[in-house]
């Protein structure tokens, strides 16, 4: 009976390891747009891992396109740099990060082919003013500005046009957020988006003058 007890037991550890603690999701890197998923297992409720760490690239050929064609700054090295876009903990489901935002557009598929890398070559000019503000804020984190910024550059305007109303959404939601920031009393995050802000449109503060709630 022991023996049994200690056999079905085990069995129920291995089980509930094998499927409550598998974790998979993907990365995202800012540098290169790169995308890989990993998968590990570790114990339940403790979080610990107790695997190593599988990894598998799977970047989209918008990604890879737009680093052939250096619309965007791609080291040579292996990117340190790493956001994550999805995780999933056994039947907990999946929990979405806010570099989704941007892999999910990098992954948009029309009959054609993939929409961005499409759009990218058939208004060079308009890509490249476009990618390298994407990729900025993708160092930065700032996936949550992007969805107006892509709406913004589908449209049928001139690339003097896009570029004007990319800036003009940039300096409403950086705006937003810093006042946003300071209402909470959160000022080192306003404080940080502002000294972005700032890097982007020096001449719009020229005395560094911060912006109050």
């Amino acid at each position: 009976m022991i023996v049994l007890s200690a056999v079905l037991v085990s069995l129920f550890v291995f089980l509930f390891v094998r499927i409550q603690g598998a974790v998979t999701g993907s990365e995202f890197s800012p540098d290169s747009f790169s995308v890989r998923e990993f998968r590990f297992y570790e114990l339940p409720i403790f979080h610990l891992q107790i695997t190593p760490i599988d990894r598998s690239t799977v970047t989209p050929s918008t990604a890879i396109y737009l680093r052939q064609t250096a619309l965007i700054n791609s080291p040579t090295k292996t990117p340190d740099l790493w956001h994550l876009v999805s995780m999933t903990r056994g039947f907990t489901g999946k929990t979405p990060a806010d570099a989704e935002l941007l892999v999910d557009q990098l992954n948009i598929k029309i009959a054609g082919g993939a929409y961005w890398r499409l759009w990218s070559v058939d208004q060079p000019a308009k890509a490249k003013v476009f990618w390298p503000i994407i990729q900025k804020l993708a160092k930065r984190e700032m996936y949550i500005m992007m969805p107006k910024l892509f709406e913004i550059a589908q449209s049928e305007r001139s690339v003097d046009e896009m570029t004007e109303r990319l800036d003009q959404s940039l300096r409403s939601q950086y705006e937003g957020l810093i006042r946003d920031m300071r209402a909470a009393d959160q000022n080192e995050l306003a404080d940080q988006f502002f000294k972005e802000m700032l890097e982007d449109f020096p001449n719009d503060f020229p005395n560094d003058s911060p912006i109050e709630p």
